[in-house]
């Protein structure tokens, strides 16, 4: 008996633990930097548009509201992107779940960087500092030490 992706229901542990396991897989976190800002982003992609309906509904259940996933023409892929706090508060709701030691470690860099319900704008000392520490983390995961 294999796992039925339209059984699953979306209040359940199991969505969450589903939704971490198929962000383990699929998805992806980020940083970039301009002269005034950070941007955070954590992003899902698949070829498949009904796995990321779900992980969107999963999402709302949870107070996560963003928006439905896009259609990329030139690369034929969906995509569900959650920009800097929302993202934060999404990948806090995976937390508890497991998930891959690099993905882990990017989570928790990006939730310092952008704490869950904080103006994204507020940069100050300590979201430098977390900057900092993002750049270390890809240096030491292009040396392939994470």
């Amino acid at each position: 008996m294999g796992f039925e992706m339209e059984s699953l229901d979306v209040e359940s542990k199991e969505a969450l633990a589903w939704v971490a396991g198929f962000f383990c897989g699929e998805g992806c976190v980020s940083v970039s930097r301009t002269e005034t800002s950070c941007c955070g982003m954590v992003m899902i992609g698949q070829k498949e548009r009904r796995p990321l309906e779900l992980i969107h509904e999963i999402l709302a259940v949870h107070g996560i509201i963003v928006s439905e996933p896009r259609y990329a023409k030139s690369s034929g892929v969906f995509t569900l992107t959650l920009n800097n706090a929302y993202g934060s508060e999404f990948l806090q709701l995976l937390l508890p779940y497991p998930i891959g030691k690099k993905h882990r470690k990017r989570a928790e860099v990006y939730l310092r960087m952008f704490p869950p319900g904080e103006h994204y704008r507020k940069r100050g000392v300590h979201r430098n500092s977390c900057f900092v520490e993002w750049v270390e983390l890809q240096a030491a995961e292009a040396r392939n030490e994470v």
